[in-house]
């Protein structure tokens, strides 16, 4: 009965303990750190690592409360998440490569957004692609194919958006 336990889904909802409206998100540290972090369109993760400005946004982004907000702030805002939640999973030592590799990555690993447990799949297929706006895949960075090839050369620069 214990080893079950392991193969039920966490909950989709977690408990905020007090949501912000998205008009009061502060993005600007984290903002500031990409721009700090990237170069020419390669990200510099170690950097990254070093930035208080992630964990920040990311203790937003899980309080945000979209009630009221426009179309184009919450595509927006779940684009940014997408981001900000990839860019999190490569620095806590995810990697999508290989089949298992790209499972644990999209599927099976959840973020908190706007009071929700989502995984970067969800994140993609449930709350970004049903708006039917064709520019998401060129907005959105997976930490993928080249993300991949740069660490596993050795290298602490990676290609990024």
């Amino acid at each position: 009965m214990l080893v079950l336990t392991g193969c039920v889904a966490p909950p989709r909802g977690f408990e905020v303990e007090e949501s912000i409206p998205l008009s009061s998100l502060d993005d600007e540290a984290w903002d500031g750190a990409l721009h700090r972090s990237v170069l020419r369109g390669f990200v510099d993760y170690p950097a990254l690592c070093r930035e208080p400005a992630l964990e920040h946004y990311l203790e937003q982004l899980a309080r945000v409360d979209l009630a009221g907000a426009s179309r184009e702030e919450v595509l927006a805002f779940y684009i940014n998440a997408y981001n900000a939640a990839s860019i999190a999973s490569v620095l806590r030592g995810g990697r999508p490569a290989g089949l298992l590799g790209r499972y644990g990555f999209f599927l099976r690993r959840r973020h908190r957004i706007a009071g929700e447990s989502i995984t970067l799949w969800d994140l993609e297929h449930e709350r970004l692609r049903p708006w039917g706006e064709s520019r998401i895949h060129f907005a959105i960075v997976c930490a993928s194919t080249s993300s991949c090839k740069s660490h596993s050369a050795g290298s602490t620069w990676s290609r990024g958006a």
